[in-house]
């Protein structure tokens, strides 16, 4: 990410599958939601002096019914 951009502005409408966050901040967290439904994130650190403590910031979207 570059500057003051987030992950759904990099990413669009894109998910991703394999995400790595070593921080555990606000960052991390819309990481999660741009997880796709099965997508794998690793957590292992926490270096963030902003720490995620809101559960539903964490929580993955459900993908639309069809």
């Amino acid at each position: 990410m570059r500057g003051t951009e987030d992950v759904r502005t990099v990413l669009g409408h894109a998910r991703t599958l394999y995400d790595i966050d070593c921080v555990a901040g606000p960052v991390g967290a819309q990481v999660s939601q741009a997880s796709a439904p099965g997508g794998e994130l690793v957590v292992h650190g926490a270096l963030s002096t902003h720490r995620q403590t809101d559960p539903a910031a964490l929580t993955t979207p459900c993908p639309p019914a069809r």
